[in-house]
This record gives structure tokens, C-alpha cells and sequence, in this order.
């Protein structure tokens, strides 16, 4: 019985295999399924294989494809955020609309079981705009195929910071997961503050597109309150604590970036 996750590539077969928590491998399994069969916007790895005794998934493997995280790394440093941009600007664009399409799948759908956070996890102020999850909606779970211009979505589980399964709550949790991974910086885009400040306002307008122009305000501000509350740094700091001067000295950049980023949104949208 596996009581970690762990992942391992098989390029011959072509498979992506995948060790899930015994206690979370069917929760993965149930909203991999989902969003396989529902979304446009993006596409799902399919699942192949599944051993529940072993914990074990196996998904094809979409093989020219890489993390956003990767691709923002190359496309950002060195300058070259100005030739990159518009690929950059529009991919980010499309991840809001992705995560849009995600938080409007229906949680009475007989295709998954709902599972929320812990009854103490939120403060009552944050248990507002409840929708199904994605969970951890990051770049290093977010997939780019140059080659095919299609945007992959990984990893239909929460956060391994937790030792729980949850598909359902606040829309902030999966919004501000993408924003602050976003800010985490990487020696290559320390001080690449601006690019990241305008990639996570065309994240925001796909996202918000939708939305009414009080709507959008009403969710801002809610949405700077939670990325102060429950960021991203904070969860990983406290599952690092140990780690490196250096990583100890990005997460103090990445807190700073992030941090003036909110201020600043806040402002942005209050005056639209």
C-alpha cells in the first residue's frame, strides 16, 4: 500500500505513471475521469491503467509537452519576455478560461463524489463561491504542447502538503494556488516582478471574463484577503521549514513580489 506520491516516466510504452496515496487514488481517479470527458478548454491525460492495491496510475504520456512553469522560465529570462510575450500573455489568458471551465463543473454530477475541506479549515468569511476544485492549479501541474498549441491539466488532487482529499470549495484556493506559483521565483526570473504582475492579470481576466464588473470587485477583494490568510509560501514554508539559505531566500523574494502584487490588484480593480 503506497502512502506517497511519486512519478515515473516510461517514454518506450508511453505511459506517465503515477503513486497515490491509497486513501486519495480513487478521488484522482473520479476527477481525472470528469475532466477528461468534460473540458474543451484544455486537454486530460487519459488514465490507462489503475492498480488500487499498489496505489498506481498509469496515463498516456502527451510527450512534447511541458510545464508552464518551464516555459515561462525560458520564455521570461534573459530578457526575452519582450519577443515571448504574446505567446506568454495569451497561454496565460487561457489558463483563467481553464480553471473558469473547471470551478463550473456540477458537484451533483454521479460522476464524483464531493469532498470538502476540513469543517475548521476556512474562516466563515471565505466559505463564499464554493465550486469543484481542481486543487493544486499551479504551473508545475499546468502543461504546454508548443507542437499543438493544446494546454494539459495534471494532477486532480489536492496539494501533498495535506493529508486529505478535497474536490469542493472556495474558487480563492484554486485562483490564488496559480497566482502565487506564478510568483514563485526561480534564480533564472528573480527580479522579473513586472512580467509576473502582467502574466497574473491576463490569468485574472480569463478567469473573470465572465463575471459582472461589480462581480469582479467583489471577488478581488475577497481574493486578496485569502491569498494573505492561506498563501502559498506560508503552506510551503511550513512544509520546508528545513530547507536551504537559497530556497529560504526565494520564498522571502517570492513573499515580497507577491505581496506588493496584491496591493496593487486591489487598487487595480476598485477602480474599474
Amino acid at each position: 500500500m503506497s502512502s506517497s506520491t511519486g512519478y515515473h516516466i516510461d517514454s518506450q510504452k508511453g505511459v506517465f505513471k503515477k503513486t497515490v496515496p491509497h486513501d486519495q487514488i480513487e478521488h484522482e481517479i473520479e476527477m481525472n475521469r470528469l475532466a477528461y470527458k468534460s473540458s474543451s478548454e484544455f486537454k486530460v491525460p487519459e488514465v490507462l491503467k489503475v492498480d488500487l492495491d499498489k496505489g498506481e496510475l498509469e496515463f498516456e504520456l502527451i510527450k512534447n509537452a511541458r510545464t508552464i512553469r518551464e516555459v515561462f522560465i525560458e520564455k521570461s529570462k534573459l530578457g526575452a519576455f519582450r519577443t515571448n510575450a504574446p505567446l506568454l500573455t495569451e497561454l496565460f489568458v487561457r489558463l483563467g478560461k481553464s480553471l473558469a471551465t473547471i470551478h463550473r463543473f456540477d458537484p451533483n454530477d454521479d460522476r464524483i463524489t464531493v469532498r470538502r475541506f476540513p469543517d475548521s479549515f476556512f474562516s466563515d468569511s471565505f466559505k463564499t463561491r464554493e465550486v469543484v476544485l481542481h486543487g493544486d492549479f499551479t504551473l508545475s501541474n499546468t502543461l504546454f504542447d508548443e507542437e499543438t498549441n493544446d494546454l494539459i491539466v495534471l494532477d486532480w488532487n489536492i496539494s501533498t502538503f495535506f493529508n486529505f482529499s478535497a474536490n469542493y470549495g472556495p474558487a480563492y484556493w484554486d485562483v490564488s494556488y496559480l497566482i502565487c506559483s506564478l510568483f514563485f521565483a526561480s534564480p533564472a526570473t528573480l527580479f522579473s516582478y513586472k512580467m509576473r504582475e502582467t502574466l497574473a492579470l491576463k490569468f485574472l481576466s480569463g478567469y473573470l471574463q465572465s463575471f459582472s464588473v461589480e462581480e469582479k470587485k467583489e471577488f478581488v477583494e475577497k481574493l486578496n484577503e485569502f491569498i494573505y490568510a492561506y498563501n502559498y509560501f506560508k503552506l510551503y514554508k511550513s512544509a520546508n521549514s528545513k530547507g536551504s539559505v537559497k530556497s529560504k531566500f526565494l520564498i522571502f523574494v517570492s513573499k515580497k513580489h507577491l505581496n506588493r502584487f496584491n496591493r496593487r490588484l486591489t487598487a487595480k480593480y476598485a477602480m474599474i
